[in-house]
């Protein structure tokens, strides 16, 4: 069984809220420590979770939590202001409007989610809040924003937004930095060619558990396994995060649903190497875990750091995993079809798939390592050799 240790849940709704929750703040961040995760980000649709996540953190020994901060109405929707505020409060999510955008209000009415326990009536009023003006080009306010997130290299997450909007916002921004479309196939719901072409042009998708759960399907959401699934092989793992978006009543606690949600990608096709968490018994035998050899694909191989390689003519050995050096998430590289592993030595720029950090990591030319590496691969049966490379090739 796929467990938790280490994992990161970026989406986890958390009391006190304006809306039922299976547990407030510490509840729901101790149980996610006792499983072994690593971090948790809250979200909360009326105000900033950077307090809260500042307070867990005094009373946590080994899980991190972080704030974020929504642009809804109740905070002044797309204000610049309040956004710089939670920026530096330290929010690392500033999320587009949820219950108060226009797409929101389109698909379920205003300050409802179409469900009794959902339900704020009259707290919108006024228009849903869109973010393109008359011309169709992204409002100033919210340009203001998108350039804060990016000088503080936080993550920009689309929420509610109509596609639309979120292309809008991908085509101008998503090469520059870190813009995460939440939950698919539950707001917005297109077509996975859709989200693939939003991947391609740099936007990580956040594949959520909850958008699986039956009161997820019940408000017109499309998600099921199998469009999970086809969504992660058209979109590229590299490309998505796994999160939760817990922690309402109807669902159970944010790991719980974690877990599970892991484990049934895993049984419907989503290969292992996907998940920045690993069985125990996967650990073992995870060469990763042993070489800690900072890898970056290109170009079909994989170049690391000297002037000697590494040739795998077997394809057995077809995945190794990489810590990121912040969240101690894992960045994977495929080595099904790698021929030869190069040696570089230049600093290369690296982002991790779980908290979309961007890093440089310098490769040491450390022989031992690689040959412990070799050592490993021979002692669990595959055939491996090192030889010198021509400095020149």
């Amino acid at each position: 069984m796929l467990g938790l240790a280490g994992a990161i849940d970026m989406h986890i709704h958390s009391g006190p809220d304006l809306f039922d929750r299976v547990g407030d703040s510490l509840e729901i961040a101790k149980r996610c420590e006792a499983v072994g995760m690593r971090a948790v980000v809250f979200k909360a649709h009326h105000e900033g979770t950077m307090t809260r996540a500042y307070f867990c953190n005094k009373q946590l020994e080994n899980l991190k939590v972080f704030g974020g901060f929504t642009l809804n109405d109740f905070t002044g929707g797309i204000n610049p202001t309040a956004a710089k505020l939670a920026l530096d409060l330290g929010a690392k999510i500033i999320w587009a409007p949820t219950m108060h955008s226009k797409h929101h209000e389109e698909i379920f009415g205003r300050g409802t989610y179409g469900i009794k326990r959902q339900r704020v009536e009259g707290t919108i009023y006024k228009p849903g809040i869109e973010v393109l003006d008359n011309e169709g080009k992204l409002s100033s306010d919210l340009v203001d924003i998108l350039e804060l997130v990016k000088a503080k290299s936080a993550i920009f997450g689309t929420s509610h937004l109509g596609a639309h909007e979120i292309a809008a916002v991908v085509d101008h921004y998503a090469s520059q930095m870190k813009i995460l479309i939440n939950h698919p196939l539950f707001l917005p719901r297109m077509p996975n060619g859709w989200f693939a072409e939003m991947a391609a042009k740099g936007a990580y998708l956040e594949i959520c558990a909850t958008s699986c759960q039956p009161m997820a399907i019940h408000q017109g959401g499309e998600m099921t396994l199998k469009r999970a699934t086809d969504l992660v092989s058209a979109a590229g793992v590299r490309q998505c995060v796994i999160s939760s978006d817990a922690g309402q009543s109807h669902n159970p606690w944010p790991n719980d649903v974690l877990r599970a949600f892991i484990n049934c990608l895993y049984d419907v096709g989503i290969p292992e190497y996907a998940y920045p968490i690993r069985s125990e018994d996967h650990q073992k035998r995870d060469c990763a875990k042993m070489s800690r050899i900072y890898l970056k694909q290109r170009r079909g191989g994989i170049k690391m750091a000297g002037k000697r390689e590494i040739v795998i003519p077997c394809g057995d050995l077809n995945r190794i995993s990489i810590p990121c050096k912040q969240c101690g998430g894992e960045v994977v590289a495929n080595l099904s079809d790698i021929k030869r592993i190069r040696i570089r030595s230049e600093a290369e720029r690296y982002v991790c798939p779980m908290c979309l950090v961007e890093f440089d990591i310098r490769i040491g030319s450390a022989l031992e390592k690689y040959t412990e590496w070799f050592r490993l691969i021979r002692e669990s049966g595959h055939s491996a050799e090192f030889r010198v490379l021509d400095p020149d090739d």
